[in-house]
């Protein structure tokens, strides 16, 4: 399989600038996107979330996330690893001119104060690092969020996760860090956290769950 570079992958600015292009411009690209945007303020309102809270976007990337929370309401700080990546964030109307904050930061070494969000929310990045990485950004969550996170895994059982590894295969091209419902809730009780509720973004055809957590 090749290395896949999560650090280094969205350093480089040409990737940054078609990083939206490339995975939404397309129809069922533009699809997932919606959903997913849906799917994270569905989540939140699901918690009690309101207009005028305060919610971290950990690995905002290019800000689609982040410019769905502020859009409605809430006062987002994003951070990411990539300045290239924030830089097309800035972009976005909304986020340019109406988020809260963009930093460069790594998600492994959160450097807020304790319990300062009311929410913490982080889609696309899951997939794409390890177990033991992923526990320790949870841990890192927990300790900034003062009441639920709302966070994306890879479903193990989906057809998206059929075709991606199929074409690992073919090509030897990472295809994501999938889980079971049973890993998953196993992984997120090693965090200090507890499952709350599972969203599918497209039962049994897309890999991506957004998961809402809970403090225990």
């Amino acid at each position: 399989m090749v290395k896949h570079d999560v650090k280094g992958s969205y350093l480089s600015k040409e990737i940054a600038e078609g990083y939206d292009r490339e995975r939404f411009g397309h129809f069922i690209g533009r699809i997932v996107d919606k959903r997913e945007r849906q799917g994270v303020i569905y989540a939140l309102e699901l918690c009690g979330g309101r207009e005028g809270d305060y919610v971290c976007d950990i690995a905002s990337g290019t800000g689609r996330i982040t410019e769905s929370l502020v859009e409605n309401g809430f006062k987002t700080i994003g951070i990411d690893y990539s300045l290239e990546m924030l830089e097309q964030a800035k972009t976005k109307k909304a986020v340019g001119e109406n988020a809260v904050g963009l930093c460069v930061m790594d998600a492994h070494t959160l450097a807020f104060k304790p319990k300062v969000f009311d929410f913490s929310t982080s889609l696309r990045f899951f997939g794409h690092i390890p177990k033991e990485s992923r526990v320790g950004i949870l841990k890192e969550m927990a300790c900034i969020t003062k009441r639920n996170i709302v966070v994306a895994y890879y479903s193990f059982f989906s057809l998206h996760t059929l075709v991606r590894f199929l074409r690992y295969l073919v090509s030897g091209k990472f295809y994501g860090h999938t889980i079971t419902k049973r890993l998953l809730k196993k992984e997120i009780s090693v965090a200090g956290l507890r499952v709350r509720s599972i969203h599918p973004i497209m039962r049994f055809i897309h890999q991506g769950w957004i998961v809402v957590l809970e403090h225990v």
